[in-house]
């Protein structure tokens, strides 16, 4: 819920691009879902994530690093968890998968407007997604919607890897 700005983290990008790394070959800037707290159907709050998701692709970029780990993870909010989601009553599973495809296309363009070749790592992904299954029931049944979303809108460039943590 908080914008942030790349000057805020001058001191983090400048360790990033003075540390002289000789046995990595792929750094990643961890980045999370969590807290997980923002209403999808909430434009003004999407719009702060999407922000700072931008912040945080600059960040990567600038601090020479290959992209992010992205732990897709719901440690404290289900944010992927339609039964958890505080309008299920008044909106359907399918109006909720089409709004958070379009946030992973929102997410994925952002990001790419700063780090057109950018690497996702992700903790996980279609696999816990409960494909093929009532996802309407799945705890991460509303992760493949973002997934699917940031497919259809990533950069060429970009490559988004399932490193399924497990």
């Amino acid at each position: 819920t908080q914008k942030f700005e790349v000057g805020e983290f001058q001191q983090s990008l400048d360790d990033l691009r003075g540390t002289p790394f000789q046995r990595f070959t792929d750094l990643l800037l961890r980045v999370n879902v969590t807290p997980g707290k923002v209403d999808w159907f909430d434009d003004e709050a999407w719009s702060v994530v999407t922000h700072n998701f931008g912040v945080a692709a600059r960040i990567a970029k600038e601090g020479g690093c290959k992209g992010f780990m992205f732990d897709v993870e719901q440690y404290e909010a289900m944010l992927f968890n339609y039964a958890k989601q505080p309008h299920r009553d008044a909106k359907t599973f399918a109006e909720f998968q089409a709004k958070v495809r379009q946030r992973g296309q929102e997410w994925v363009r952002e990001v790419n407007r700063h780090f057109a070749d950018i690497t996702i790592l992700l903790t996980f992904g279609y696999g816990i997604t409960g494909v093929g299954g009532d996802r309407s029931q799945a705890p991460y049944g509303l992760l493949k919607n973002l997934l699917d979303g940031m497919l259809e809108a990533a950069d060429d460039k970009a490559i988004i890897v399932d490193a399924y943590e497990g």
